[in-house]
């Protein structure tokens, strides 16, 4: 799997975090070297964060009504599908998940 730590590469949809099922994302995140922080960041409590920096990069929300994920660059900002740095709350800002 890809470092988290490093910025993606445009295109490559968060080194693999968009689309993918919580399951999914919860490994990889731990593949990455990220620590679950909080009581179930699978479940969207809580997130995945950098051991290093201690930033949130990972947080999933697959109880939202449009189910989705959101990835966050070494210093804690949001980025879109492409790795581009995004504002929080803008549609960009939120992956999809997929909850099947």
């Amino acid at each position: 799997m890809g470092n988290l730590f490093m910025r993606p590469k445009r295109g490559d949809g968060h080194d693999g975090v968009a689309g993918k099922t919580p399951e999914e994302i919860d490994q990889h995140a731990k593949d990455s070297g990220l620590i679950p922080k909080g009581p179930n960041p699978q479940g969207g409590q809580d997130a995945y964060v950098d051991p290093v920096t201690g930033e949130q990069r990972i947080l999933i929300h697959p109880a939202d009504p449009c189910p989705h994920c959101h990835v966050n660059d070494p210093s804690g900002g949001r980025l879109d599908i492409n790795g581009n740095p995004v504002a929080p709350e803008s549609p960009d800002a939120h992956l999809p998940l997929n909850t099947k």
